[in-house]
């Protein structure tokens, strides 16, 4: 089987609620390597979890159109000065970029979620660079960085409850499900 198969199989599966361990067994050296077919369990986003987080992820989903309307406004304030071709071709990138993440919360892609939160980690020096000069505002932006932060892992947490920082959970050399 290839990727795409398993990938359907596992679905299949899932959608047919047999438990994420079964699977794993029984599609284990079926064609591709365990930590890939792990993640590809631990990826699924069961429609029980799904429907019981639902506001949720309107809510983040809300959050995050709210993000990309102000990051293409200013990136087209911003690029204007490199000319209005250039501004238009970065509103473009930042506008696709953006949504990507509204996508992934939107159809509960658990890449999306570890991509997110990666992002946001690396990236949080940038509030302590000039923090002097106005500590009030960085302040308030750290905290609202770090609420969205807890937010959003608390959220992948719940809707993907096999995922360890940013792979499948593995206990002793084995993965382990939570079903």
């Amino acid at each position: 089987m290839d990727k795409k198969e398993i990938q359907a199989e596992v679905t299949r599966r899932l959608a047919q609620e047999n438990s994420k361990t079964s699977t794993f067994k029984a599609l284990k050296g079926k064609g591709v390597r365990d930590a890939v077919l792990a993640n590809m369990i631990a990826s699924y986003a069961e429609p029980a979890r799904v429907e019981a987080h639902t506001l949720a992820v309107k809510i983040l989903v809300g959050i995050s159109w709210l993000q990309l309307v102000l990051a293409v406004m200013v990136v087209l304030m911003l690029g204007v000065s490199f000319g209005w071709l250039m501004a238009l071709v970065l509103t473009a990138a930042t506008g696709a970029f953006c949504y990507l993440f509204v996508w992934g919360f939107k159809n509960h892609k658990a890449g999306v979620y570890n991509a997110w939160l990666f992002l946001t980690v690396i990236n949080f020096h940038r509030h302590f660079k000039d923090f002097a000069e106005a500590p009030t505002m960085n302040t308030i932006l750290l905290l609202l960085n770090i609420g969205l932060l807890g937010f959003i892992f608390y959220l992948r947490s719940k809707l993907f409850p096999d995922m360890v920082l940013v792979g499948p959970m593995k206990v002793r050399g084995e993965y382990r499900f939570s079903s």
